[in-house]
Parts: C-alpha cells; structure tokens; sequence
C-alpha cells in the first residue's frame, strides 16, 4: 500500500506543501497487453546512487522500468522536463498506484528548491527507489554536481534507498559522481534494449541478459 502524503515525516510535507507539479499517479485501464516481467537477477544497489545512460531512444526508461517490475513498495520519480508517457508503466508491470511523481518543470528553474525536494524524498524513507531524470549540466557547475550528488548519496545510505538517474551522458570519470553502479544501454538490431554493466560494487559487470 502507498503511504499518504499525511503519512510522511513533517519536514517532507512541508517542503511539498502547495508546491504544483506533485502527485501520486492513479491506475487507469489502458486497453493494452502487459508484458510478462523477467526476472534478470539484477537489482540497483540500496542506499546509493547507480545511474542507466545511454542515447536518446536508446531504452533507459524501459530499462528502469523493467528493473521496478521485479520489486514493490512505493517509487518516487521525478524529472526536470515531465516528457514520461504514465501508461507505460503497467504495460511493465508496474501499477501507478505505487508511483509519486515530481515535475521539476513546474519550479521554474528554482534549483535550490529543486535539490531540497530530492533530498527530503530520498531521506523520507517511503520510497525503496527514487528515479532522477536530470539535466545536471543545465542547472550545476561541474563541482556543484558532483557536490550535490555526493549529498544525494549521503542520503540514500542512511535512508537505504536505491537513487537511480537516467541520463543521456556517464558520469564524468574522475569518480565526482559518487556512481556505485553504471548500466550502459542501446538498441540491438532486432531494436530490443541492450544492457551492459560497465561499473558495479554490488554486481559482476557485463552483458546483462534475459531483461526483455
């Protein structure tokens, strides 16, 4: 069951308060087949970050999807330009109902408010993954993100929640971004997504097989 908002630590409310662009999603018949989960084996690491890249197109959001289908409990996600289509989601297995949705395009480039509302999502411990969908470089310097995702990480330790960013770029070598976890992705010639783990402190890296 999906915590209500009444239900969430104070700090988290307050922060939500009145701010448009919040929601849980709702379960509606889409009229289309669902597809059959497959176990792959494969999970994000808990309390870090793991990060899906790969080119527009490419299948991240597929792949992330796929990767919700295998858990359950509550998932917050939340993107700076709300382009998600939300009737995809059950055709992955994954109900609405377990979703709270945050569009950043709703704060009028307010980053500051931007990052409290990611950390207060994170710490509030009612969500087993939380989905960034981020332009970093659009709002951050090079050092104000590896800055902020190394508090993101701090907060999802001590939260044990699984913080998973979509992105069309890896993150910078040099190990600013705290990446725990780093899944590459593109389509095979069938257009199927392709997985590779490039980087991984939980999991063998390599091909990932068996997810579609």
């Amino acid at each position: 069951m999906k915590p209500e908002i009444e239900n969430l630590p104070k700090s988290f409310n307050e922060i939500l308060a009145g701010i448009p662009g919040v929601f849980w999603g709702k379960s509606v018949s889409t009229g289309l087949p669902q597809e059959g989960a497959q176990k792959s084996g494969l999970q994000f690491p808990r309390g870090a970050i793991a990060q899906v890249v790969g080119t527009h197109g490419s299948g991240k959001t597929e792949t992330v999807l796929r990767f919700l289908s295998e858990s359950s409990g509550p998932v917050a996600w939340l993107e700076d330009e709300f382009t998600l289509y939300p009737a995809a989601f059950p055709q992955y297995g994954v109900s609405l109902d377990r979703v709270f949705f945050v569009d950043f395009s709703q704060f009028k480039k307010d980053v500051a408010q931007m990052l409290r509302v990611i950390q207060q999502v994170v710490t509030s411990r009612a969500f087993g993954a939380c989905i960034l969908r981020l332009d970093w470089e659009r709002y951050l310097k090079p050092e104000e993100q590896g800055t902020a995702l190394r508090r993101i990480q701090l907060a999802a330790e001590k939260a044990e929640t699984s913080v998973v960013l979509i992105s069309e770029k890896a993150a910078p070598s040099g190990g600013s971004w705290p990446i725990a976890m780093q899944v590459l992705v593109k389509r095979d010639p069938e257009g199927k997504p392709e997985l590779q783990v490039v980087k991984s402190k939980t999991s063998v890296t390599g091909p990932v097989r068996d997810l579609f």
